[in-house]
């Protein structure tokens, strides 16, 4: 979990003041009710990691936590950890689920886990994968 978060925390921001937070959900109980706030609620339900990015400010603040975001979920793939982030159906129900500040909201809910069929990026040839993108 360390290796997946710290790459996230040292993501560059303005100031080097970063307006984001990570909230890892760990209850499984308020993994299941933030699950019905997101577009695939299915993606939670089975995830043995949950992080919720909270933002609060003005600016690029966006574009920040999406950076953070990147790095997390390459940091991930690095230890062969499977990521999907789930965009945010309900936020008001979210904010309030997590208790978030008036001027906080979830940017998006990361889930982790591992692949449910094993993974061989070398079985395709790089052409291949290319037509897909």
């Amino acid at each position: 979990m360390r290796r997946i978060l710290d790459p996230g925390r040292i993501a560059g921001s303005a100031k080097n003041r970063p307006p984001w937070r990570f909230l890892v959900l760990g209850d499984r109980g308020l993994v299941d009710q933030v699950a019905q706030t997101v577009y695939g609620p299915p993606n939670l339900l089975g995830a043995p990691l949950v992080i919720a990015i909270v933002v609060g400010g003005k600016g690029l603040v966006a574009f920040g936590a999406g950076r953070a975001v990147q790095n997390m979920m390459l940091a991930a793939w690095n230890e062969r950890v499977v990521s999907c982030p789930n965009g945010i159906a309900n936020p008001e129900s979210l904010a309030a689920l997590l208790g978030l500040e008036a001027d906080e909201q979830v940017q998006i809910v990361l889930s982790f886990g591992h692949p449910a069929r094993p993974q061989d990026p070398g079985a395709r040839p790089p052409e291949e994968l290319a037509r897909h993108l």
